[in-house]
């Protein structure tokens, strides 16, 4: 599966207010769970996971704004889809990182 297949188009929300959702760029699996946000901006680093939001130092090997949203799919896979924005451009890319378990929802109602 490519980055150019991560969405699709739906109908389930009965708003309309969110009409596409996030596939699985590894094998295309539509339950897909966020497990960290991510934000990098200069040398600081934003992070919220379910245990809190916590900032530290970090490289940052570009300007610009990076954030990377960390997830596991209901397979197993796990890997991380990041934004990079630099002067007016948003720049998407994927890593795929070892399937670790434990990781839990940002979130869970």
């Amino acid at each position: 599966m490519s980055l150019e297949n991560i969405i699709q188009k739906t109908s389930e929300w009965i708003t309309g207010e969110y009409s596409w959702k996030l596939l699985c760029p590894i094998c295309g699996l539509d339950y897909v769970h966020i497990t960290a946000l991510k934000c990098l901006r200069s040398t600081d680093e934003t992070t919220i996971t379910n245990k809190g939001i916590f900032v530290k130092q970090a490289q940052n090997d570009m300007r610009g704004v990076k954030i990377t949203l960390q997830y596991r799919c209901e397979n197993g896979h796990v890997g991380e889809i990041t934004l990079q924005f630099h002067e007016g451009c948003v720049f998407l890319s994927h890593t795929v990182s070892p399937e670790t378990k434990g990781l839990q929802d940002i979130w869970r109602d």
